[in-house]
């Protein structure tokens, strides 16, 4: 004889299922095992309906898989983040993949989170690179309660560690030649990509992405559309003519273009005064005067760009 309120989903497979209306008639249904435990579940259930003791939010609910959650976290950040932030987000996304990838997210705890990160440390990552670490996982467990996934975010109680941002890094006179020097001889074709690298203190992404469009000679502006932030920012050139003792005005221009002077790749540092390079191809004040010749190449740019920076320094 049929038993109600119990059914097999898929016949011969020995998992039972419940179905019962709660006190509003709304339809639940429950996976719960061997026919036993459901009949045993469904009587349970309806004493608790009838007894008004039913309440559906205290109902198990789905284990999310850690996997789950970054690849939501991975998609978010793909559609709303600059590119390169999203490379970043990838790379950090694997290591927490690497650690959690097979565990349920709600069961991952503060104190996890805590130890992997003192391993990152003790293996030489910056406190920095650990906040955005820890930026990134709380970005994931957040989009995860939005999304009504989970109701946790273990990532918010993992102290942030303290950043010493206070130190601008400058190249010395002697820093820049060992610099130039080391450039000419892997990458001699790059010089000028140093050049703007140096005087503006571009990010790698914002000097490899600019456009012609982009860049105002006449003004000394160079216009970057999309920052690491996802705004728009503006970056001044350097119009004001050199003077080898170093004007205020000078000064002022440089300080305001040094702070992120080729970030990836070469290191924390600033402008600096440089030495003509033998052989540059211009004349004083021939560059900025003429308008963008019509061409589409990156390196053309940046040549334009770098005879620019040196017009003004002549």
């Amino acid at each position: 004889m049929r038993q109600r309120g119990i059914f097999e989903k898929l016949p011969g497979s020995s998992l039972w299922w419940i179905r019962y209306a709660d006190q509003f008639g709304r339809i639940h249904r429950e996976k719960i095992g061997p026919k036993k435990l459901a009949i045993s579940a469904y009587q349970k259930r309806k004493t608790e309906v009838r007894e008004g003791r039913f309440f559906p939010d205290k109902l198990r609910h789905r284990e999310v898989p850690f996997a789950e959650i970054a690849r939501d976290a991975l998609e978010y950040s793909r559609q709303n983040k600059a590119h390169d932030s999203y490379r970043a987000d990838c790379w950090h996304m694997e290591t927490f993949l690497r650690w959690f990838r097979e565990r349920a997210a709600a069961e991952i705890t503060p104190q996890e989170i805590e130890r992997k990160l003192a391993e990152l440390a003790e293996e030489g990552r910056k406190p920095a690179t650990l906040n955005r670490y820890r930026a990134l996982l709380s970005l994931t467990y957040s989009l995860a309660n939005r999304n009504g996934k989970l109701s946790v975010n273990p990532a918010r109680l993992v102290r942030r560690r303290k950043e010493n941002n206070a130190r601008v890094r400058f190249l010395d006179e002697q820093e820049e030649v060992s610099l130039r020097g080391k450039n000419q001889e892997l990458h001699p074709d790059c010089e000028p990509e140093l050049d703007v690298a140096l005087h503006t203190g571009m990010r790698r992404g914002e000097q490899y992405r600019l456009r012609w469009q982009d860049v105002d000679f006449k003004r000394g502006l160079l216009t970057i559309p999309r920052s690491k932030h996802g705004e728009r920012r503006h970056v001044l050139l350097p119009t004001a003519p050199w003077k080898p003792s170093g004007s205020a005005r000078m000064a002022q221009a440089t300080s305001a273009l040094a702070p992120r002077a080729i970030e990836a790749g070469i290191g924390d540092v600033g402008s600096r005064k440089p030495s003509k390079p033998p052989g540059l191809p211009i004349s004083v004040g021939t560059i900025c005067d003429t308008p963008l010749p019509a061409a589409s190449s990156w390196r053309e740019l940046t040549s334009a760009l770098s005879r620019s920076l040196w017009a003004t320094k002549l």
